[in-house]
């Protein structure tokens, strides 16, 4: 009887529901943080996160608060002498001075990187990131931030490290965890390129600038301190803060041409200076901006030919080289006249029937190219060819 009890009993408690942890409303961690040298200041990236751990989404406002602490790293090691042997006599002497002692060889093994020094981060900032007016309806994507550090909370050394992050807290209070750790050594940097130009050439964006030999400080530098200049860009009316570089190392001369560009698009361009052995830059030089607009009109068809019937002209061309060409345009005269044009639209293929002809009439024909721009831009005629009167 009583094994039929506990079997009873166990059965009723497998059929209860077991406990379920609630889901957290936690605000989702900052994962992106990143942190760049600028003129006396550090300036921090990330992306603001647009869901709460538990998947549903993170309204907007949004609070920020950023935490520093930084630390002394390492001496770099100074590497040891090589030990040379020395060398060992062919023969020696009976009786004679005993063998010199060889050093034995030695392996120099990688230094072992340091562990970060322990320490506390301390609250430097918190800033907030208000609601912009969008539909209800629509769900929020992640957002660009930016701040700068400028070192009010304590100014910076050449030399330390300086590491950072950033907790995110929600209109009810409630705080992510931390983010990753973004850390930067501190060092004087470049002072930005100026008088930044750019221009429209058949190869793409042109870019010129003047260098400045000196920090941001203007305490001079020499050409040695500069390792060169990366270019970045950005796509869109208005210049933004999402910036691509463009380079794929280092441009050595005060000069770039961006071809990797599309018509009717409007480009923002600025340059940084490098220094040598670092990855540190300047500053953004000022921004220049340039619409791109085809205004190179395409190459012109060759190889006029011309054959005559009782009652039509039959043109033949060989097609432009351009790769953008749209079609081309016929154009005839009489008796040196004005130039006439005979299609309303480029045509497609390269030949052409004129069968608006009369007897007894000369006639010179030209061809011309057109692009696909918005400008439908063209290209200089062919040399004319003559048909003698009917």
């Amino acid at each position: 009887m009583l094994l039929l009890v506990l079997l009873v009993t166990t059965a009723r408690c497998g059929n209860k529901d077991n406990p379920v942890a609630p889901l957290s409303s936690a605000p989702s961690n900052v994962r992106s943080l990143k942190a760049r040298l600028s003129c006396q200041a550090i300036v921090l990236t990330f992306e603001a996160p647009s869901q709460k751990t538990d998947g549903s989404e993170l309204p907007l406002p949004l609070s920020f608060e950023v935490y520093r602490r930084h630390y002394m790293p390492p001496a770099k090691p100074t590497p040891a002498p090589t030990l040379q042997a020395s060398p060992v006599p062919s023969a020696l002497p009976a009786n004679g001075p005993e063998a010199p002692q060889i050093p034995a060889a030695t392996t120099s093994k990688p230094p072992v990187p340091a562990p970060l020094p322990k320490g506390d981060f301390g609250k430097i900032a918190s800033f907030t990131l208000e609601a912009a007016e969008e539909a209800s309806d629509k769900r929020r994507e992640s957002k660009s931030v930016q701040w700068i550090d400028d070192g009010k909370t304590g100014s910076f050394q050449p030399g330390l490290v300086y590491l950072y992050q950033v907790i995110v807290v929600d209109a009810e209070g409630e705080t992510s965890s931390p983010s990753n750790t973004a850390q930067i050594e501190y060092e004087m940097v470049p002072a930005p390129p100026e008088n930044l130009e750019v221009s429209s050439e058949s190869e793409g964006i042109a870019l010129r600038w003047h260098p400045r030999l000196a920090d941001c400080l203007g305490n001079r530098l020499q050409n040695q301190d500069i390792a060169g200049y990366n270019v970045y860009r950005s796509v869109g009316e208005t210049p933004g803060t999402e910036a691509s570089m463009v380079n794929s190392a280092p441009v050595t001369e005060s000069h770039y041409t961006d071809p990797s560009i599309r018509l009717d698009e409007t480009y923002h361009y600025r340059v940084r200076a490098l220094l040598v052995g670092s990855s540190i830059e300047s500053d953004d030089s000022e921004v220049a901006a340039i619409k791109v607009r085809d205004l190179f009109p395409p190459d012109p068809p060759d190889g006029l030919l011309a054959t005559r019937s009782r009652r039509a002209v039959r043109l033949l061309w060989n097609p432009s080289q351009a790769s953008d060409v749209e079609g081309y345009h016929v154009y005839r005269r009489e008796s040196r006249g004005p130039w006439v044009r005979l299609t309303t639209e480029p045509i497609q293929h390269s030949s052409y029937r004129d069968s608006d002809v009369r007897p007894n009439r000369a006639y010179e024909y030209h061809i011309t190219a057109v692009d696909q721009s918005k400008q439908h831009n063209e290209s200089q005629p062919t040399t004319p060819v003559k048909v003698d009167g009917f």
